[in-house]
């Protein structure tokens, strides 16, 4: 896979810097055995060694490891098979999840929808029982994928047109501050492009919440929202009710601007954002946000990440 034009030039002037370097170090390393009367096979290597070793060249091959994105050897696959009642199979996946210290399940929804027309082609109750349970237990964070099957691949020079688009709706509470974690880690691919999208209640701070909450959640995007750059970009409109919540979800998926949303599942969270909205909610699991943005009444294209915070300490 090709580099970005930023990289390259970053690259280009890494690798100029460097030989500057290596070659001063060389050179000086070299004169003075030689002032010194030393075999030249032996100040060459005496040379050599002395250069292989310094804070440049360690800082050199951690860049080089980290701007080359296939990074084999980073991520290990372990496959295995369990053999479980499907009423007992959270049970696994629970312990399994301590024992290696997982920070995080991502489970796919129990809908799965054809890449061609966007239809629904089959749905597993198993599956939707499996992941109420994993969302009560689990001992880390879960992330519930909404899989549309829009999938956009680049691997040309990145621009904001043929980035990745992806949209985080804020609303606040802990759920959505681990969703907004998980975006920042996102928007660190070149290929992605990030919005924040904050919609906050007309009072400045939710009544029925501690404000606590509301100082958290706006520590969490003071880096988004003062020192934005790249990719990443701020939005914050004022919402006064569930309605007019609803109608900004609505115009979101109309204008199918984004290719994939995060949300927080929030649930149970009463705000007076989403005021009387879970009342209609067809999948309590995804939230009452995630739910919206996963209704079949809409032809939005978009795949939906839902995010929990882990619940067990």
């Amino acid at each position: 896979m090709s580099l970005p034009k930023a990289h390259k030039r970053t690259v280009l002037a890494a690798t100029i810097v460097t030989s500057v370097v290596y070659c001063s170090k060389f050179v000086a390393s070299l004169v003075i055995p030689l002032c010194c009367k030393m075999h030249m096979r032996d100040a060459l290597a005496l040379a050599l060694i002395l250069c292989s070793k310094g804070v440049v060249e360690l800082g050199t091959y951690t860049f080089a490891s980290d701007i080359w994105r296939d990074n084999e050897g980073a991520v290990f696959a372990q496959v295995f098979t369990a053999i479980t009642q499907p009423h007992y199979m959270y049970d696994d996946i629970c312990t399994l999840a301590i024992d290696k210290a997982s920070v995080a399940y991502n489970p796919p929804f129990h809908r799965k929808w054809s890449r061609v027309n966007g239809s629904i082609e089959s749905e597993n109750q198993n599956t939707r029982t499996l992941n109420c349970r994993v969302l009560e237990t689990a001992p880390c964070s879960v992330g519930i994928l909404v899989n549309r099957g829009h999938v956009k691949c680049t691997n040309s020079s990145v621009s904001p047109n043929e980035a990745y688009r992806v949209a985080l709706i804020f609303l606040g509470g802990s759920d959505d501050r681990e969703a907004l974690t998980f975006a920042k880690r996102v928007a660190n691919d070149a290929y992605i492009s990030l919005t924040v999208i904050r919609l906050v209640d007309a009072s400045g701070y939710e009544d029925g919440n501690d404000k606590w909450e509301w100082v958290q959640d706006n520590e969490m995007l003071k880096e988004i929202k003062y020192n934005g750059a790249g990719y990443v970009s701020y939005v914050e409109q004022i919402v006064e009710d569930g309605i007019k919540t609803t109608r900004k979800i609505r115009s979101l998926m109309d204008e199918n601007e984004y290719d994939m949303f995060i949300v927080g599942r929030r649930y149970n969270v009463s705000s007076p954002q989403t005021l009387g909205l879970d009342q209609w909610s067809e999948f309590p699991e995804l939230g009452v946000i995630g739910d919206m943005l996963s209704s079949t009444d809409s032809r939005c294209k978009s795949s939906v990440l839902v995010i929990q915070q882990q619940q067990q300490r």
